[in-house]
């Protein structure tokens, strides 16, 4: 098992646990129709749909199989998104959504530099990936100043039910050590 900090840092930025407080931040980041187009879930409907997301996280946190940080701007008490990551053998299945209001600041970049230094220097990880729609261009972006690398395009490999109801092509993206 990992053994996963309760917090990180970055420049600007600290990542703590995603915690219960956290609902109302998740349930407005996967209503917006913007940033939940591409997520590979359903947007959650109520409040109480995303208590029981932020209670399965802790949940798999607590069991080692998943981990999930909040992002708090520096100076700010809020958080305004989340990164979290799956644990899979010698790998981290890594994904983020950030609320409208904070994108286009670098903040995603921020928070997935520090999980992929931490996580890479972790001496059981030696691979953390991230799936993509190949049209959510601000994610790509965010993966490749990561120094994420393309690895290629799986055909129909991922559900983005918000999007639509069949299987989607996504892009593979990984960096390794």
């Amino acid at each position: 098992m990992l053994d996963v900090p309760l917090q990180l840092s970055a420049p600007g930025l600290r990542l703590r646990r995603l915690r219960a407080g956290d609902a109302p931040l998740v349930l407005a980041a996967t209503q917006d129709s913007a940033g939940a187009r591409f997520l590979p879930w359903r947007a959650l409907p109520d409040l109480t749909a995303a208590e029981a997301f932020v209670g399965r996280i802790e949940q798999a946190s607590a069991a080692g199989r998943g981990h999930a940080f909040a992002l708090v701007p520096r100076g700010e008490r809020q958080a305004c998104g989340w990164i979290g990551f799956d644990h899979r053998g010698t790998t981290l299945a890594v994904g983020y959504v950030l609320a409208r209001s904070h994108r286009g600041r670098g903040l995603a970049s921020l928070a997935l530099a520090a999980v992929l230094d931490w996580a890479l220097a972790q001496p059981a990880i030696f691979r953390v990936e991230a799936r993509c729609h190949p049209e959510n261009t601000a994610s790509i972006r965010v993966l490749e100043r990561a120094c994420m690398k393309l690895e290629g395009r799986l055909r129909r490999a991922e559900r983005f039910p918000n999007l639509a109801s069949e299987p989607q092509d996504c892009l593979i993206f990984a960096r390794v050590r």
